[in-house]
């Protein structure tokens, strides 16, 4: 069997490549399909089946559809340029010569590279040859250098140089071991050299003279071969000769004469069954048979030959010829890479026709006669195929009314005639006997789906829809419209004609479904989707020997085996097994097999069997395009297919042999990582270890057969992980990504295509991923432990709770009560607190009748002298008595957590200085120096000046009661405190001292130390400063040594910038006019300011001191002071927040409500200094707020800045409605002041919304009737529904203009704008503006802008 398949695949290439019955299927391995060069100068198979490639440019190895390359890019393999490879297979070794790099091994089991140089003890590093030695050595032949053999037991080398055989000082290409103590070597250009080892001698062989028959015919030796039989062959640039080494001559090889024509022999190889094959470059593969003469009984060798021309090699460049396992055959060409022929022969053929049309060709429709003969359709042509070629071939064109078409319908009928539907032309009959073409005409041209020849010879045909018919037939010339048919039918596309066993028409149709008539025309049923029909588009009906109707639908292949009852179906599709669901078309073989066409290949349903077996491009069939109704069955049983790929066929005389559960071998395993790929070998065992965090697998596998490796599917069980086999196709690779730690066991199976599983032929592969430390059994034994010692020491730390629980019960009671005691310590603290707040707050009102007139009274020039100091003690216990009542509220207020902290951005050290000269200069003790030492910090930092103050404030008053005599030193500088700068400001004084024990205890709330020199105090002072320097995130230092005095510090962060406290601007310095006091009104006239306070007292003080510069009304309520501000428009309104009746707030938020008066600024006064208070007086519209208590002096400035404030405001909106540009104003938006800020902050001017809208609706009155000479008070009262005196307060408060002299601005204003535009005459601008005539024109736009409009013309 194999020598008949071996003549087959090398010597009948030729007659393969016409026959359709079978072919070898060659593949081709080049570099497009991964082979890293196509000059091959080696192959060799190893144990494993795996095919290793020597080239020009690296190592190939072949395994199943992987191809692997081995550079020095990408390994340590010594050189890519490799001449020749030798396979240890005891050693599981692949040796490879290179060109002047010596040689490399590669080890399959380890996957590692090592390599042999002149220091390993090579004689050079230019290897011709490496062979097998009898001893099981090697023998290592070099280019120049002589012989080495090499011994694998002792890793010693036994050298033959070429100075002791000078014999071998030539061009060496091969050498060869016979066993019995000769090697033959071969050389370019010195013939044959036998060294015989045991004697260490040599003799060589030459050509000589006209190379008589007894002589080497060259002296170019490129192979020599010791076959099976002994015969040693020796290939030449010449040819083929064989030595005796008997008779120690060359002999011709014994050939019929004129059958052997070769020469240039570059590889001499032996087939499993002792055939010799002969591979020549530029020339001929040969094999040689020995056969034995019957007549003489003398033997010869047969001699079969093939060139590439003939079959189907990629190139004559052959190299190597190597023959697997399996019978398959490798051929290496120096050009092109590597042709695989398989052993076994495909049941496909796909034939392009190529040979014959002279390029690929498209074949559409085809069918056979009743001679056998195979009629093909193609693109403006009919072909006559037999016996595996086409015979003849007909040209359309001149029966074409284009220029080009396709013949889509071939259909034989038993007169001889070939009947043709071409697509836009119609029907083409063909008189075979006659060679002549005639056009059939159907009224019109139409496509032609089928074509139908009944019992009786009457021809039917097919078209797609035409005005009235789709179904014609024809008989004796004659044309018939099928009228009782067509009526019968929606017009339709027809696609497919059929008769069934009792004469019944069936017509499949393009989107409508089947139809089936009776012989007398009557439509017997229609079947569509509707019916079940799983598709309306027919593309072939068909009926088999068994009477089964199958009909080939778009979406499934459909039998219906009762042709009286054809609405009973059964439907195949791709549950049954089929690739595909476009049935392209169907139809039976010899053997009752069903087989049906696809778009992408063909499918077969054996008789008796469920389901379909599927072939595609990996059997020989094209890729992809199988005509509709494209088929045929010729006698011989070869079935026919028509696609854009040419023409394919079946053979039934090919039975393919096949395994039906191949062996799957294990190719490689690599680690995936996120740095690529590394390949993993298993250890003796074979098995697979991988640490825990490297357990991404990819591992490859194939067949051994590399013929079955397109045709075999795989799948595969990871036990462990998989409960089921995982189907994979033909994929050859799986990937197992994060494997966890622990044990797998990888099952591996395959079976070929369309065949069964057979698990007793399965690849098992061990895996284990390593456990990670903390993982392992002692790890875990170690835990177990470590929680049975948890769980010991609490079940006995639980015991001993139990025994002390009684003793820890009674003093949880005591603590209790301890606890609850300080509680209502506590609670008696706060609820003391609280009434001290609410008595300071009280306080603070009469504070304000008493500090005002004291400051008046000091300031008064007519005060006697006598008085000055009463006045000044009073003054000075005053303030005492206010600082003391504001200290309780700031305490309070860091009791309550109600203080924050507000920052602002300056410098300390003018903060320190400040308060250092108002204490030098009002502390009079002649004892005490008072001392000021401020060093000037740079840059500026955060602080908050009122924090900082009341601090200082109070280090220096507690300086100054504890200090008789000496000094004290206010001090401001930088220091290092934790590798952070600090500002620090200390007190430093002479005084007293604290005792020692009772420093930890100065900051403690209410204490105060027992001692001689104790002053008296409240003793809440220094714990309102450790309070307010936590909350500064300051550090408080203190030192004290009795009798020498002590030095109380603080200190600051100076990169702190404090991000959860409030922040502000520096304040700015008042507006001062040039004199350097407030900016006042003119005495004649005054400001009239509305004072609203319940209190009596209050109302009086504030009210004289406002008089000699403002004109005061007052109200005592909220009620009363909302009457009085809308019956007289003040100026400015003062009011307090907490009154009965409306409030102050209620006051101010009703004042801004209303248009009469919401331009009215409006001071609260109120005893509640928090910033929530502050913010509910701001949101109700207030413009500033005053704390009580105030001085009058701070009264007055405010005053004056908010009326300064409107004066500006009014001025700017003044002169917007005289620019010409924009009448109506349009500020900033109203924005409340900050709370936060300082109440010595100016305030800024703002236009509240009620004020926009009043001047906006005012400015579009006055625009709206700009013409109106007379736009009076009534006019203008009446339009905006105010009353004469509101209108003129309000417009005044506004603008600081009467209502006629703003109206007399917005007119000139307005024209401006017509002067700029240039469009019209003074005298126009003048009446269309309002004005009288242009004479009070120009005089009033001279009054305003200092120039006549002329000169404004002629400026601008």
């Amino acid at each position: 069997m194999r020598r008949y398949l071996l003549y087959v695949i090398l010597f009948m290439l030729p007659l393969l490549s016409a026959a359709v019955t079978v072919s070898p299927n060659i593949r081709h391995i080049g570099v497009k399909e991964g082979l890293s060069n196509g000059f091959v100068n080696d192959m060799t198979l190893d144990c494993r089946g795996f095919l290793w490639v020597a080239t020009n440019s690296g190592l190939n190895r072949i395994s199943g559809s992987n191809i692997e390359r081995f550079t020095r890019g990408n390994s340590e393999i010594p050189s890519d340029e490799i001449v020749c490879l030798f396979y240890d297979a005891r050693t599981s070794r692949l040796w490879m010569g290179t060109r002047l790099r010596g040689i490399g091994i590669y080890d399959c089991n380890t996957g590692k590279f090592t390599t042999l140089t002149s220091e390993d003890g090579l004689l050079s590093h230019d290897i011709a040859d490496i062979s097998r030695a009898a001893d099981g050595g090697l023998w290592i032949l070099h280019r120049i250098k002589g012989i080495q053999h090499y011994d694998p037991k002792t890793d010693t080398f036994t050298n033959y140089p070429d100075t002791e055989f000078p014999e071998l000082a030539h061009h060496t290409r091969v050498l060869v071991d016979d066993g019995a103590g000769k090697l033959y070597v071969g050389q370019f250009g010195n013939g044959l050299t036998v060294v015989d080892v045991n004697r260490r001698k040599a003799e060589n062989f030459k050509t000589a003279g006209g190379a008589p028959p007894n002589n080497l015919i060259s002296n170019y030796i490129r192979i020599v071969k010791i076959d099976s039989r002994q015969n040693v062959w020796i290939g030449t640039n010449k040819g083929v000769v064989m030595f005796n080494p008997t008779t120690r001559q060359f002999r011709p090889v014994p050939v019929r004469p004129g059958t052997m024509n070769v020469d240039n022999i570059y590889d001499i190889s032996e087939t499993l069954d002792g055939h010799i094959v002969l591979a020549s470059d530029l020339g001929e593969v040969t094999l040689l048979d020995l056969r034995t003469d019957s007549a003489t009984a003398q033997a010869y060798y047969g001699v079969q030959s093939v060139s590439p021309s003939q079959g189907g090699l990629s190139s004559p460049n052959v190299r190597k010829v190597c023959e697997d396992g399996y019978g398959n055959i490798w051929v290496g060409h120096y050009s092109t890479g590597v042709d695989f022929i398989p052993s076994t022969l495909t049941e496909f053929k796909t034939d392009d026709l190529s040979s014959v049309f002279g390029a690929p060709q498209r074949i559409y429709g085809i069918d056979s006669d009743y001679e056998g003969n195979l009629w093909i359709g193609g693109e403006n042509s009919l072909a006559l195929y037999r016996n595996g070629t086409v015979v003849r071939r007909w040209d359309l064109g001149p029966y074409l009314n284009r220029h080009r078409s396709v013949v889509s319908v071939v259909y034989p009928d038993r007169k001889g005639n070939i009947w043709l539907g071409v697509n836009d032309v119609g029907v083409i009959r063909f008189d075979v006997a006659s060679d002549r073409f005639e056009h059939i005409d159907l009224g019109q041209t139409f496509n032609v789906g089928a074509f139908l020849e009944d019992r009786d010879g009457r021809i039917w045909i097919g078209t797609e829809v035409g005005p009235a018919n789709s179904l014609y037939s024809y008989r004796d010339g004659v044309v018939t419209p099928e009228k009782v048919y067509n009526d019968d039918m929606p017009r339709p596309t027809i696609s497919a004609l059929m008769k069934d066993s009792k004469d019944r028409l069936w017509v499949g149709t393009m989107g409508k479904g089947l139809f089936v008539f009776e012989t007398d025309g009557v439509r017997r049923v229609r079947i569509d989707g509707r019916d079940g029909l799983p598709s309306n588009n027919i593309n072939q009906l068909y009926q088999d020997s068994d009477g089964n109707v199958w009909v080939a639908t778009d979406e499934a292949l459909v039998k219906m085996a009762d042709e009286d009852n054809p609405g009973k179906m059964e439907i195949f599709n791709h549950d049954d097994g089929l690739a595909e669901d476009n049935i392209r078309s169907v139809c039976e073989d010899l053997k009752g097999n069903i087989w049906v066409s696809t778009y992408s290949g063909v499918s077969c349903l054996r008789k008796g069997r469920d389901r379909f077996e599927n072939y595609d491009y990996r059997d020989g069939l094209p890729e992809s395009g199988f005509s509709a109704a494209s088929v045929a069955l010729i006698p011989d049983g070869t079935l026919y297919w028509g696609s854009i790929g040419g023409l394919s066929s079946h053979s039934p005389h090919i039975s393919k042999v096949k395994n039906p559960s191949p062996a799957v071998r294990l190719v490689s395993v690599e680690n995936v990582t996120a740095k690529g790929n590394r390949r993993i070998f298993g250890g003796r065992d074979g098995d697979i270890r991988v640490p825990y965090d490297e357990n991404s697998l990819r591992i490859h596998f194939s067949v051994d057969n590399y013929a079955e490796a397109p045709q075999t599917e795989y799948s595969y069980l990871l036990e462990g992980v998989d409960r089921e086999w995982q189907y994979i196709g033909n994929d050859n690779s799986v990937y197992f990504k994060n494997l966890a730690p622990g044990k797998y066991r990888l099952k591996l199976r395959a079976r070929l295509k369309n065949g069964e599983w057979n698990d007793a032929n399965t690849l098992s592969l061990n895996i284990t991923v390593s456990t990670p430390l903390w993982q392992t059994w002692w790890a875990i034994t170690l835990y177990i432990i470590a929680v049975t010692l948890i769980v010991w020491y609490v079940l006995r730390s639980y015991k001993k709770r139990l025994k002390l629980h009684s003793k820890y019960e009674i003093q949880r009671r005591y603590l209790d009560m301890e606890r609850k005691r300080r509680q209502e310590e506590q609670d008696l603290n706060a609820e003391r607190m609280r009434f001290y707040t609410n008595v300071a707050h009280e306080l603070r009102t009469p504070l304000t009748l008493i500090l005002g007139p004291l400051e008046d009274l000091a300031q008064d020039k007519l005060l006697p002298a006598a008085f000055v100091p009463q006045i000044k003690s009073i003054h000075g216990n005053s303030v005492r008595l206010l600082n003391l009542i504001n200290q309780i509220m700031e305490f309070r207020k860091m009791e309550t957590q109600n203080r924050q902290l507000s920052v602002v951005r300056g410098s300390l050290s003018d903060l320190i200085t400040e308060i250092g000269l108002r204490y030098k200069e009002l502390y009079k003790n002649e004892n005490v120096e008072f001392r000021l030492s401020v060093e000037p910090l740079s840059p500026r930092m955060y602080f908050d000046r009122e924090i900082i103050t009341t601090i200082v404030n109070n280090f220096i008053s507690n300086a100054i009661k504890y200090t008789g005599q000496g000094h004290i030193t206010l001090s401001l500088d930088a220091c290092m405190h934790e590798d952070e700068q600090y500002a620090r400001i200390s007190v430093e004084d002479t005084g007293y001292g604290i005792e020692a024990d009772v420093l930890p205890r100065i900051y403690d709330r209410y204490f105060q130390a027992k001692g001689k020199h104790q002053a008296s105090g409240t003793g809440i002072g220094l714990a309102l400063v450790k309070s307010l320097a936590e909350l500064h995130k300051g550090l408080l230092r203190v030192e004290s040594k009795l009798g020498v005095g002590s030095t109380f510090s603080f200190l600051i962060r100076m990169d702190e910038i404090y991000p959860d406290a409030i922040h502000q601007e520096s304040p700015e310095p008042e507006k001062k006019d040039e004199a350097g006091g407030l900016e006042t009104s003119p005495v004649e006239n005054r400001p009239v300011v509305l004072v609203v306070e319940d209190n009596a007292d209050i109302r009086d003080y504030v009210g004289k001191s406002l008089l000699g510069d403002y004109t005061v009304i007052s109200a005592s309520n909220g009620n009363e002071g909302l009457d009085m501000a809308l019956r007289n428009t003040p100026d400015i309104i003062v009011s307090d927040i907490m009154m009965p009746g409306m409030s102050g707030i209620e006051l101010c938020r009703t004042l801004k409500a209303d248009i009469r008066t919401s331009h009215i600024p409006v001071i609260l006064l109120t005893a509640k200094d928090t910033t929530a208070d502050k913010e509910e007086g701001y949101e109700s519209g207030a413009d500033s707020y005053l704390t009580k208590p105030f001085s009058a002096k701070l009264l007055k400035t405010r005053i004056a800045n908010l009326l300064e404030g409107r004066r500006r405001l009014s001025r700017t909106v003044a002169e917007h409605a005289s620019s010409g540009v924009e009448v109506t104003p349009h500020p900033e938006p109203e924005v409340s002041p900050s709370p936060d800020v300082p109440e010595e902050a100016p305030v800024m001017p703002r236009l509240s919304k009620l004020d926009r809208e009043f001047l906006d609706k005012l400015d579009t009155l006055i625009n709206d009737n700009m013409t109106t000479a007379k736009i009076d008070m009534a006019f203008l009262t009446d339009n905006m529904f105010m009353s004469h005196s509101t209108f003129y307060r309000k417009v005044k408060g506004l603008t600081g203009l009467t209502p006629v002299e703003y109206v007399r601005k917005v007119k000139l204003g307005k024209s401006i704008e017509l002067l700029k535009s240039r469009d019209y005459s003074i005298a126009e601008i003048s009446y269309m503006t309002g004005f009288n005539s242009p004479a009070h024109y120009r005089e009033a736009f001279k009054d305003e802008y200092g120039m006549s409009p002329s000169q404004f013309l002629k400026n601008n």
